[in-house]
């Protein structure tokens, strides 16, 4: 399953987590983590192995993040 820089930050803001801490629990930079959230850089392979394999992140919680992702950008109430 893709997932988009929005999925990757949504899935750090979840956890409480900063951009540094971010970067430290996948093992690169704060400037890579801030490119892949903007959109400027891709997401690896390796990083994003790193974040499924760093969270409980099924492909069912996955793909609800990404709805919601979506109803909000469209603005439908999630409440």
């Amino acid at each position: 399953m893709r997932m988009s820089p929005e999925t990757f930050r949504t899935i750090r803001v979840m956890y409480g987590l900063t951009q540094q801490e971010y970067a430290d629990l996948l093992g690169c930079s704060v400037s890579l983590v801030s490119k892949i959230e903007k959109g400027h850089r891709n997401l690896t392979y390796d990083i994003r192995f790193k974040v499924l394999d760093s969270f409980p992140l099924t492909k069912d919680v996955l793909a609800r993040i990404s709805t919601l992702q979506m109803e909000l950008n469209e603005g439908v109430s999630i409440l």
